[in-house]
């Protein structure tokens, strides 16, 4: 699958956010600052509040050390095995429609390419929500990656196979262990054949966008309506097409009917005729509804371009 350029490009799993960084780099000055004064100003008799002051101040830090490790070594995929559990466990209390598997969104839209180099992506755990007269699928786009483990024994012989700097001689043998990883994220699909759109990809700008925007170094290409700084400045709008036609199909309608959208955690599609949302983090399926009536009112939205929107006749 070719790579593509957009805003899911650049949020791996384990990417250490800037933001955080740059307040952990913040506190510590802040701490190297405040041990300069109490130097400089504090009585140097009263070593039992140099003692406390210096516990509370390490006790903060390390603190602040946890919260940064845990944000380096989140995941953002629930262990697989119980969101599988989760989701049978619905189905049995719940009277759903449920697909185990959809392949449509796959075929549709080939270039999908999220995190990582995967195998064998699929569409699974679907479940099809009604909205009027529009059906949405949800469920969980996964894929899985591999990691090669290489273990190697080494036993004493008296055959010599192998001779060690120390004269003993040795057999070497070689294990390879391939580790699966599972992972998922949260995709809702409708299809309307009465649009045919430009591919477009758009989810909420955020200050390490901003910060790599200023630094010149990232990766997704946003588009910007200087018209319309307020959209411009909510939204990070990106295309793998020709962005004068995305700029084209984003009208002042538009534009304006997205600056309702509250929900941070979308990433938000289309392409032709297929609009979807990703959310990275996998939700719930009591939440499906929802969401799934949130694609629907943003496929409304994009009516209001009629070039890129043309009621089928029956």
């Amino acid at each position: 699958m070719p790579n593509i350029s957009g805003p899911i490009k650049d949020r791996k799993l384990n990417q250490f956010d800037l933001f955080f960084a740059f307040i952990f780099i913040f506190i510590l000055l802040v701490a190297i600052v405040i041990c300069i004064i109490i130097e400089k100003y504090a009585d140097k008799t009263n070593l039992e509040g140099k003692i406390l002051f210096t516990i509370v101040l390490f006790a903060f830090l390390c603190d602040r050390l946890m919260v940064v490790k845990k944000h380096l070594t989140k995941h953002i995929n629930v262990p697989y095995s119980n969101r599988k559990n989760t989701i049978k466990n619905y189905i049995k209390r719940n009277n759903v429609k449920y697909l185990p598997e959809f392949d449509k969104p796959i075929k549709e839209n080939p270039h999908i390419n999220f995190f990582y180099p995967k195998e064998n992506i699929s569409f699974n755990d679907v479940f099809i929500e009604e909205i009027n007269n529009d059906t949405c699928y949800i469920g969980d786009l996964e894929w899985s990656t591999y990691e090669v483990e290489t273990q190697y024994n080494y036993e004493i012989d008296n055959k010599k196979y192998f001779s060690s700097d120390k004269g003993v001689h040795y057999r070497e043998s070689k294990k390879v262990i391939k580790h699966e990883t599972k992972h998922l994220v949260t995709m809702c699909v409708l299809f309307d054949d009465s649009f045919s759109l430009p591919d477009f990809q758009i989810r909420y700008e955020t200050l390490k966008d901003k910060i790599l925007d200023y630094l010149d170094q990232n990766d997704v290409k946003d588009i910007d309506f200087s018209s319309d700084k307020a959209f411009s400045d909510k939204w990070l709008l990106s295309t793998n097409e020709s962005e004068n036609i995305v700029r084209d199909l984003f009208n002042q309608n538009i534009r304006s009917c997205f600056m309702k959208i509250d929900n941070k955690e979308y990433i938000i599609c289309a392409r032709r005729n297929m609009f979807y949302i990703i959310i990275l983090t996998p939700v719930g399926p009591e939440k499906y509804y929802s969401i799934a009536k949130d694609l629907v009112v943003i496929r409304d939205f994009l009516k209001n371009n009629k070039k890129y929107y043309k009621v089928k006749k029956q």
